[in-house]
């Protein structure tokens, strides 16, 4: 199987031989002071296919990671960018903290508004807390290659702290207002808290989703605009009448 590199400086050889910062779905994590990371398309991702990144399943600095994976549609009529894990498992004898950020560059504009979900479930894990944050940024940068979250913060679900055992949390925002007018920009989840010893997640999920706005063909704007110039200049006509004939 195709290893996660798991070191500073292997993952920035990864990032130097990938492609453009502006033009690829990324994923970085911080497990328990262990920094990992993956672009689409290289060695660590186990699915082939374009806008799908997959990691094998392997465990880091003693926290078991299964069924990671990202997935993006960036052409019209709608982007969306998915994030998700099987089962995530600390198998070590503390609490431990983990981050985890995934981007997508180069999607469409322009968009009017955005929707954002995301859950999972946590067993044996009373004490641990997750909090949900989704950006959205006009100037498409990709943060998920140094574990950073450009653009405006557009929701959050607040942190979620497990109280029984087992507890499901989950997080909707649908529809809301937000207006990107250049027609390329890029999206940004990220996860952040921290898994008690023994805990663990299972199906973590994180979403966003919009639609492109529709913008008029330039035929169809030609069409209008001499409409509109034609009801001007039969409205002069009419006035030029009235004043004749008065």
């Amino acid at each position: 199987m195709k290893a996660l590199l798991t070191s500073t400086v292997v993952v920035g050889l990864l990032l130097g031989a990938s492609t453009s910062a502006n033009a690829t779905l990324a994923f970085w994590a911080d497990v328990n002071g262990t920094i990992i990371s993956c672009v689409d398309g290289a060695a660590c991702d186990t699915n082939p296919n374009p806008d799908q990144l997959s990691i094998a399943d392997q465990t880091v600095a003693g926290v078991s990671v299964q069924g990671n994976s990202t997935n993006s549609a960036t052409a019209p009529p709608q982007n969306s960018l998915n994030t998700s894990s099987f089962q995530i498992t600390n198998t070590n004898g503390t609490s431990v903290p983990i981050t985890v950020i995934v981007g997508q560059t180069n999607y469409a504009g322009p968009i009017t508004s955005f929707s954002a979900s995301g859950g999972g479930t946590l067993q044996n894990a009373i004490g641990s807390n997750f909090d949900l944050s989704y950006f959205i940024d006009s100037a498409n940068g990709q943060g998920a290659l140094g574990g950073a979250t450009p653009g405006t913060p557009v929701a959050n679900s607040g942190l979620f702290t497990s109280t029984v055992n087992p507890e499901t949390f989950s997080f909707n925002d649908p529809n809301n207002p937000f207006s990107v007018s250049t027609s390329l920009f890029s999206m940004t989840e990220e996860v952040t808290g921290s898994l008690t010893a023994g805990g663990i997640l299972v199906g973590r999920t994180q979403a966003i989703v919009n639609e492109v706005a529709a913008v008029p063909e330039p035929a169809s704007l030609t069409i209008f605009g001499s409409a509109l110039l034609g009801m001007g200049w039969l409205a002069r006509r009419r006035r030029k009448g009235g004043a004749a004939n008065a």
